[in-house]
């Protein structure tokens, strides 16, 4: 299991880069931010803590959508 994960996750980081850049929402709205991962991994507090970053700190309007 470990090393399937390991394959996945070096898999991803050679697609995605290693780099942590910032997002760039001055594209032409709407801007989607797509997040996958396993039950349990944090994904709907961390949509959360983002919606909010979003709307406080840089006034966005947000809209989370969930699609099984």
């Amino acid at each position: 299991g470990q090393a399937f994960i390991g394959v996945v996750n070096d898999s991803l980081t050679d697609l995605m880069g290693k780099q942590n850049d910032a997002l760039n929402l001055a594209a032409v709205p709407p801007a989607i931010i797509l997040m996958a991962g396993l039950q349990g991994a944090g994904k709907t507090t961390t949509i959360g803590k983002l919606a909010r970053l979003l709307k406080t700190e840089q006034k966005k309007k947000v809209l989370v959508v969930s699609a099984d």
